[in-house]
């Protein structure tokens, strides 16, 4: 039985697996805790187009009369996004449907709250954001089964991944922007890979900065801070159509993916989001009409400020941000790369692809061994983060190794992909856990050192699945007006809520 102690450790990271018994031909499900992710709540009218981006990026477009409510013209709904490893962890979301392993392109959950009569008349369309789109991805429905989910029903969805596209992308790109950019080296300018992130996926910013820096420069913050971190003067595109801007980044994304078969961490990384910028916005505004945007020596900034001005460079995680939710009955354009699909039923979605359709992967061997402070209690949990791959391991019938997939160890997988084994429960009172790194391909026979552990020395390792943190650095900015400037300070704020700050803005 698992007690509270360690139920306060499961709140980080449930990898609470039920028992198995020693024969079974696949690995059962961890169970669904999907308490651990924050609930998104939405209070919609039915009568109206309504259009929700949600915090990890995810739009929900409901038309109007596509919902009715036996109680009125108003709906509250309740929505959960499982977009990172980490999100999908932390939940049981496991990947695998009937024994099958998967790998995700993204989860979600959406029901109204509690309490209403709900039914769904028309449709609703959800765009899901994604890295890099992959062929062959199904739309799955979540089956709760023992307290474990399951992916049912796989269907065809649509990819916004387009041949015709990315080869205009491609054109627009070479001709526009190969002189000073390069999609993953920096030449004169940055890299353009990981723009959009680095806007905190704020497509329109990006775009008006790509049409004209200079009149970008009068209305984000942003804009400015990022000019004076290279100090080029970029020519203006003035007559670039958003679908043609559209067709450019979806290449350049798609082209970093396949280049560096991932996201790092340094191509998310802006010095204009870091907590001195913070600060430097604080002091603007404190400031506010005595210099320039940026740092006015010769004011009189508070201790906080002055104190945390001397720190100089901070860390920051930009892997953990999400941006704001937003609802608005205006379209709200997509990002460049998504995956898209309609719904007509509440519950969980997956996007999902059979890993024995990926042509990527292949047959391999994999066993798991425990070592240390073994218990029978314990189950491994395979975790592949490049594919959003999570599955739950079951012991032999011998109770001599663990596996995956099949019982003689045999699982299709990716090669050559950073992975991790993970085992967490507890033994006599005592928080037990163990974690290793491997490479995938070949035959492999994994052993895991089980020890005992603590609440902090856990988060702190499945804390480093996430990307790495970065050191970021400052440069001072130009003028900008104090109410935007305002707007700027309180996205930082929330984006950061570590950064100790203070109320200057008022």
């Amino acid at each position: 039985m698992f007690h509270s102690h360690f139920r306060q450790i499961a709140l980080f990271l449930l990898l609470l697996l039920p028992f198995s018994s020693c024969k079974q031909t696949a690995p059962l499900n961890g169970k669904l805790k999907s308490d651990n992710l924050p609930s998104q709540l939405f209070t919609i009218s039915t009568i109206r187009d309504n259009n929700i981006r949600l915090s990890g990026g995810t739009i929900i477009q409901i038309p109007a009369n596509a919902l009715k409510n036996a109680n009125g013209d108003s709906v509250k709904l309740e929505i959960k996004e499982a977009l990172t490893i980490e999100q999908m962890i932390a939940a049981g979301l496991y990947t695998r449907s009937n024994g099958e392993l998967l790998a995700s392109g993204g989860m979600l959950y959406i029901a109204p709250q509690e309490g209403q009569d709900v039914k769904i008349l028309k449709s609703m369309k959800v765009v899901v954001p994604a890295d890099q789109t992959q062929e062959g991805m199904q739309l799955f429905r979540g089956e709760v089964v023992d307290a474990a989910i399951n992916w049912v029903d796989p269907k065809p969805l649509e990819v916004s991944k387009m041949d015709a596209r990315l080869a205009h992308g491609k054109k627009l790109l070479t001709s526009n922007c190969y002189q000073c950019h390069d999609v993953t080296k920096k030449i004169v300018g940055p890299p353009l890979f990981g723009a959009i992130q680095r806007w905190g996926n704020d497509t329109n910013a990006v775009y008006e900065y790509t049409r004209d820096i200079a009149l970008a420069m009068q209305k984000y913050p942003r804009a400015t801070c990022v000019y004076n971190e290279y100090r080029i003067s970029m020519p203006a595109f003035p007559t670039l159509t958003k679908e043609e801007l559209d067709d450019m980044y979806l290449y350049i994304q798609e082209e970093g993916m396949k280049r560096l078969g991932g996201m790092p961490a340094e191509y998310t990384n802006t010095s204009c989001d870091s907590c001195f910028y913070i600060y430097q916005l604080e002091y603007s505004l404190y400031s506010a009409g005595k210099g320039r945007f940026g740092i006015n020596y010769y004011g009189r900034p508070t201790d906080t400020i002055k104190n945390n001005l001397a720190n100089g460079t901070n860390v920051i995680n930009v892997a953990t941000d999400t941006t704001s939710p937003v609802i608005s009955n205006v379209v709200i354009p997509p990002p460049p790369t998504y995956y898209s699909f309609d719904i007509s039923t509440f519950g969980w979605f997956n996007i999902d692809q059979f890993l024995a359709d990926n042509i990527q992967t292949e047959i391999t061997t994999l066993k798991v061994i425990q070592e240390g402070l073994v218990s029978s209690t314990l189950y491994p949990v395979l975790v592949v983060p490049s594919l959003k791959i999570i599955q739950a391991g079951a012991a032999s019938s011998d109770n001599h190794y663990f596996y995956f997939k099949e019982e003689d160890g045999k699982v299709q997988l990716p090669p050559n992909k950073k992975a991790y084994i993970l085992v967490m429960g507890e033994k006599s009172d005592t928080v037990l856990f163990g974690i290793t790194n491997f490479v995938t391909g070949g035959d492999q026979t994994i052993k895991v050192n089980i020890q005992k552990s603590n609440k902090v020395a856990v988060k702190a390792a499945i804390g480093r699945l996430k990307l790495p943190d970065a050191k970021i650095n400052v440069e001072k900015t130009n003028n900008v007006n104090t109410d935007q400037l305002k707007l700027e300070l309180d996205r930082l704020r929330k984006k950061y809520p570590g950064c100790n700050v203070s109320d200057t803005s008022k």
